[in-house]
């Protein structure tokens, strides 16, 4: 059976965050970075849904939408951080800021006046220390080994919030949120690597007061079992991706997620050992690739059966976005058209925002296509 899906693209240009003014605490400098991302998305998918409003029919039932952004998003800029004491800093000034701010989004677009829609709102990306450096000191030269977490919080205006274990009852239950990390690590992702120090296993990035911080290339922090079962309510059976990322979403169709250098290194290299845990998902319905520094490409490559459309939303200047309709009879694959609610769209909100519409095969009520 066909099922309705719309994916609204956040554009952004990474490289143009704010920059840090020379008294300005870096609590204060995450949190005006974090509000200027917010105040872009809310307005994006502001401008999107209205869109959307002046287009739809009154008797069109809402199809799930996916609201993405791009890689970096959230985060401050790299070569914004002073020193050794600021990276370790950062941890707290993004985490939780963030998963509320994304909560405050998914609180803006309620599902009663918008429809279902699943938020993959671009990554946030920070370093903790590896387990083999927890007892080491910060006076080396360089400091580490670290591990990028860089992620994107993946919420649902849909899901109901998590219970509260107070029994308070005063309405503030956190909506429910998972993670899905990033797993390669890119000689850019921190600042530009010191490529003379760089060994198999790490890059080494200069903090702007000279420190050298060592970066293990690989992330040991991403899912890679696909173990939890889906609630008997849901329409897609199978395993989710992991215990504790779930990628069947109500009525959302099955998906997968890349970052960056996880799906360069797919596309380029598909029957090895770097391929993401979600393609041995046999129902995979669409991926979403959220980068910065990666080239959409009509070029096919081997994919699972299953996958049909590939979302791609990259962040550098350019602020591209690409939809593909995923064809294995072909060596180029189709550029998905942007859906025609784009016209009511000024010029100015195009060059925030990308909506593309479409029909995802999915099985029916009694597991039938």
């Amino acid at each position: 059976m066909k099922q309705p899906v719309r994916v609204v693209s956040v554009r952004y240009a990474c490289d143009s965050k704010p920059r840090r003014a020379p008294d300005e605490d870096l609590e204060a400098y995450a949190a005006r970075v974090q509000q200027v991302a917010l105040d872009h998305l809310s307005g994006a998918l502001s401008s999107a849904f209205e869109a959307v409003r002046r287009d739809a029919q009154d008797d069109d039932a809402p199809p799930v939408t996916f609201v993405t952004a791009p890689e970096f998003y959230w985060n401050v800029r790299w070569d914004e951080l002073r020193d050794v004491d600021e990276l370790h800093a950062l941890v707290d000034l993004q985490l939780d800021p963030v998963r509320r701010a994304i909560g405050a989004i998914a609180d803006r677009f309620p599902v009663q006046q918008y429809g279902p829609i699943v938020f993959l709102p671009g990554t946030v990306a920070m370093l903790v220390k590896h387990e083999v450096a927890a007892d080491v000191p910060d006076n080396g030269m360089p400091v580490g080994p670290y591990v990028s977490l860089n992620f994107t919080f993946a919420t649902t205006n849909f899901l109901p919030p998590l219970a509260h274990d107070d029994g308070a009852g005063d309405g503030d239950a956190p909506r429910r949120a998972a993670i899905w990390p990033k797993r390669h690590t890119s000689w850019m992702d921190y600042g530009n690597s010191v490529n003379a120090l760089d060994t198999p296993l790490a890059h080494t990035f200069r903090l702007d007061d000279g420190t050298l911080v060592t970066v293990l290339k690989t992330s040991d922090v991403s899912p890679q079992s696909a173990t939890a079962e889906p609630p008997p309510s849901s329409p897609y059976q199978g395993p989710r991706l992991s215990d504790s990322f779930d990628n069947r979403l109500g009525d959302a169709p099955p998906f997968g997620i890349d970052i960056c250098l996880d799906f360069l290194k797919w596309r380029r290299h598909p029957g090895n050992d770097v391929k993401p845990p979600h393609l041995d998902d046999d129902a995979l319905v669409l991926d979403f690739v959220l980068s910065y520094g990666v080239n959409p490409t009509d070029r096919a490559f081997d994919v699972p059966d299953s996958l049909q459309y590939i979302a791609h939303n990259d962040g550098r200047s350019r602020r591209e976005v690409v939809v593909f309709a995923v064809d294995r009879t072909r060596t180029r694959w189709q550029r998905i058209a942007e859906a025609p609610c784009v016209r009511h769209l000024s010029s100015s909100d195009r060059e925030r925002v990308a909506i593309h519409a479409f029909d995802v095969d999915v099985p029916g009520a009694d597991g039938t296509p």
